[in-house]
């Protein structure tokens, strides 16, 4: 088959969406097919929407005489019109690869009102979809409930390629007792509004001071402003708190073995891929109670899922987790549910089979 995949930018970028459409570009050529991307340039939301006048872009696209045409759905404010052009020209099934919705996240209301009425408009334009969870399946037909009856496969992120000593490294080294060690809770994300970095800063202030460090790592670069405030309000906290910044991989590595708590308190999302690799070290997790998370994240038994506006909720659910015999059946529980996971070859796998369905 000649398959094409429509994205933003470059493919080898750095988040769990772009991961995921690599892993399935992978798959797809392993089984010998020939898969040809196009790239849309990265912008401003209104850029974006002059996109879907490219039309020199679509005739490039029907070019390429393809069998199918994948597309990530992060693209809907450039395709929401181009789509209507690429299928009469192109003459071929389009699949969206759907993460996340800018629906799902909050927005001032004319600005929601809208990304829903464009985003339903692409949802319309396509055949069918890849879901990457239960819940962005559910997001997609509540926005747009007529593409109920259209192809559809949820095909979860793989639990991520970890080393096998990697729960060994997670065992106390200095002999320290379990009773008296600082709590160690780490925050891993962009510094962006819809992680709730700032609502985890305000819940801390309601966990008690003694015993817990608190590690920051991710890009900080994002949204300035909203760095510094959180770099504000988190100089207020009553505990400890390591900024990092932006990690590596073998940095990050080190600091999931070292965590107690994963604390990722999101306003929304589509998967979590941070939660399930925080799991793979046998760490337990605070997450998001909206969005994909609640696909794994079993409440009690291996983490927990959170409104980020309920301060005074997280904070217990930090303090509950500070018992170690409740934190080390729960980390336990964490490190079974990654181990049950599908791999990502198995969850490309469903993800390709809706694809050979047109074949």
């Amino acid at each position: 088959m000649r398959i094409g995949l429509i994205i933003y930018g470059a493919i080898n970028q750095q988040t769990g969406g772009y991961l995921y459409d690599r892993k399935l570009v992978e798959t797809l050529q392993r089984d010998g097919h020939t898969v040809r991307l196009f790239s849309l340039p990265a912008g401003s939301y209104p850029a974006h929407l002059a996109d879907n006048f490219r039309l020199r872009f679509a005739r490039c696209v029907a070019a390429a005489d393809l069998d199918i045409l994948l597309e990530d759905e992060l693209n809907h404010p450039s395709l929401f019109l181009l789509n209507h052009v690429l299928r009469a020209t192109c003459r071929c099934p389009i699949i969206s690869i759907v993460h996340h919705l800018r629906a799902s996240e909050q927005h001032p209301a004319i600005a929601h009102w809208i990304y829903r009425v464009v985003e339903r408009q692409y949802l319309q334009s396509v055949d069918g979809f890849i879901f990457n969870s239960h819940a962005t399946k559910e997001a997609v037909y509540a926005l747009a409930p007529c593409m109920q009856q259209a192809p559809h496969t949820v095909a979860w992120p793989g639990r991520p390629d970890l080393t096998e000593d990697r729960l060994r490294l997670t065992e106390p080294q200095d002999g320290e007792p379990e009773e008296t060690k600082r709590l160690t809770l780490l925050f891993v994300g962009s510094v962006i509004k819809r992680k709730g970095l700032r609502e985890l800063a305000a819940a801390l202030h309601d966990v008690p001071a003694e015993g817990w460090t608190l590690h920051v790592a991710g890009d900080d670069t994002v949204d300035p402003v909203y760095t510094n405030e959180c770099q504000q309000a988190l100089r207020e906290v009553p505990g400890e708190v390591r900024w990092h910044g932006f990690v590596d991989d073998e940095q990050l590595q080190r600091l999931y073995a070292a965590a107690d708590v994963l604390v990722v308190p999101s306003f929304h999302e589509g998967f979590g891929i941070v939660y399930l690799e925080a799991m793979g070290y046998g760490v337990p997790v605070i997450a998001a109670s909206k969005g994909g998370a609640s696909d794994f994240v079993r409440a009690g038994y291996n983490g927990f899922l959170v409104d980020p506006t309920d301060r005074s909720r997280m904070a217990q659910q930090i303090t509950q987790l500070r018992q170690p015999d409740t934190r080390k059946q729960m980390g336990k529980a964490a490190a079974a549910t990654f181990e049950d996971h599908p791999t990502w070859d198995d969850s490309m796998r469903t993800a390709a089979n809706l694809i050979y369905m047109y074949q």
